[in-house]
C-alpha cells in the first residue's frame, strides 16, 4: 500500500532446526544431498542479506554450496513442493487465510556473462534480469505461513507498441499471471474446507478477467482498485461516483509508519455489480461481477504529504462498519510479501 505500509529493512534468522523441520523427507530422495540441502539453507536464510560466500560458514562450505546448484538432481519445484506441502499445512489450522500475491523484478545486468536473462524496467534503461510472481500465504495478524505459488520467467522483449498490446487476448499478455495464479491458489486449496482463502494484490490484479475469474471460482479477494469502472446503478455510471454517493458509516484509524502518523479516515462501502468492458462484450465472457467497494478518505489531511485515498474491491461481503474494517486490516498485510 502506497502510503500506509511498513517496510522494513534486513531480514530476520531462521530459527536453528528450521530448515530440517521443512525440507527433510522431500522429492530429492539422496539423502547426502538432503543434507547438504539443509545446510545451504540453513547458513543462507541466517544471514538472508549477505552473498553466498558470505553466508556460508567457511570456503569448504562454499563451494559445497555451488556443487548443489550446479547439480542436476537438485530441482528448484522438487525443494518447493517439499515447502509448499508444510505451508498447506500451516494453512489448515487456520480460518482465514491471506494469500498475497505480488511481482518482483532481479536485475542482473552487472552479470555480463548469465545468460538465460531478458529485458526489464523501460527500453531507455538496458536493464537485464528476471520476473518472479509469487504468492506468500500469512494470518491475519500477519504470522508467515509460507509460500504458496511461485513463477520465474525472463522477458523475451518489449511490447511493440501500447495499441496492439491492448488488442492482444489476455492470455497472451504477461498480465495473465494474475488470473493463472488465482486458479493456481483455487485448485490447491480445493480440499481446505475449512479455511478461508482470500487473495490480496495491488492495483496492477485490478483486471477484469481476475475478478470474473474469482466469481466463477467462489475465490475470495480483496483488492485495491485502480480504474474507474462502470457499474449498474440507475443513478451513476461509475463506481467513484457510486461510493461517493453513499453515506459515511464511520471512521477508522491508519497508521502510517512512513510518515511517523496516525490517520483518521472516513468509510464508505456498497455492494456493486461492475459492467463488463466493451472488450469483452463480443466474448462468453461478458458477465458482470457481483462485489462490494470500499472507500478509505483521509479526513484532515497532512499538510505536504500524500493523503490517504483508498478503493477496495472484494468479494466478502461487506455488510456493517466491522466488515469494511476488516477488509481494509486484510488488504494492509499485502506489504508482508515485499519483506520476503
Amino acid at each position: 500500500m502506497d502510503t500506509a505500509e511498513a517496510k522494513n529493512g534486513g531480514g530476520a534468522a531462521c530459527d536453528s532446526g528450521w530448515a530440517k523441520g521443512e525440507f527433510a523427507g522431500g522429492e530429492l530422495v539422496d539423502a547426502r544431498l538432503e543434507r547438504r540441502l539443509i545446510r545451504v539453507i540453513e547458513d543462507l536464510s541466517s544471514q538472508p542479506e549477505y552473498p553466498v560466500n558470505q553466508a556460508c560458514e567457511d570456503a569448504a562450505a562454499t563451494k559445497a554450496a555451488y556443487r548443489l546448484f550446479d547439480n542436476d538432481k537438485v530441482k528448484a519445484e522438487k525443494i518447493f513442493t517439499a515447502h509448499r506441502a508444510k505451508t498447506m499445512r500451516r494453512m489448515g489450522q487456520e480460518p482465514i487465510v491471506l494469500a498475497i500475491q505480488d511481482t518482483t523484478f532481479f536485475n542482473f545486468t552487472g552479470h555480463k556473462k548469465t545468460r538465460g536473462l531478458g529485458p526489464i524496467g523501460d527500453k531507455s534503461a538496458k536493464l537485464q534480469g528476471l520476473i518472479l510472481h509469487s504468492t506468500f500465504a500469512v494470518t491475519p495478524s500477519g504470522l508467515p505461513l509460507g509460500v504458496l505459488t511461485h513463477d520465474c520467467w525472463a522477458r523475451t522483449g518489449f511490447r511493440e507498441n501500447e495499441f496492439t498490446h491492448e488488442e492482444l487476448p489476455i492470455e497472451e499478455k504477461e498480465s495473465y499471471r494474475w488470473v493463472e495464479t488465482l486458479r493456481e491458489i483455487s485448485q490447491l486449496c480445493v480440499s481446505e474446507r475449512n479455511s478461508m482463502v482470500v487473495t490480496l494484490a495491488d492495483r496492477e490484479c485490478d483486471i477484469y478477467e481476475f475478478l470474473l475469474e474469482a466469481q466463477l471460482r467462489n475465490a475470495k479477494y480483496v483488492i485495491r482498485a485502480a480504474h474507474n469502472r462502470c457499474v449498474l446503478d440507475s443513478e451513476h455510471k461509475y463506481i467513484h461516483d457510486c461510493i461517493r454517493a453513499t453515506p459515511v458509516r464511520g471512521q477508522m484509524e491508519v497508521t502510517v509508519p512512513s510518515q511517523q502518523r496516525t490517520a483518521v479516515a472516513n468509510v464508505r462501502f456498497s455492494a456493486i455489480t461492475l459492467c463488463a468492458p466493451e472488450r469483452l462484450t463480443k466474448s462468453k465472457n461478458k458477465l458482470n461481477v457481483v462485489g462490494w467497494a470500499i472507500s478509505v478518505e483521509e479526513v484532515k489531511p497532512t499538510a505536504g504529504v500524500e493523503a490517504i485515498s483508498w478503493m477496495l474491491l472484494t468479494n466478502v461481503p461487506v455488510t456493517s462498519l466491522e466488515d469494511a474494517v476488516e477488509r481494509v486490516s486484510w488488504y494492509r498485510r499485502r506489504w508482508s510479501i515485499e519483506m520476503v
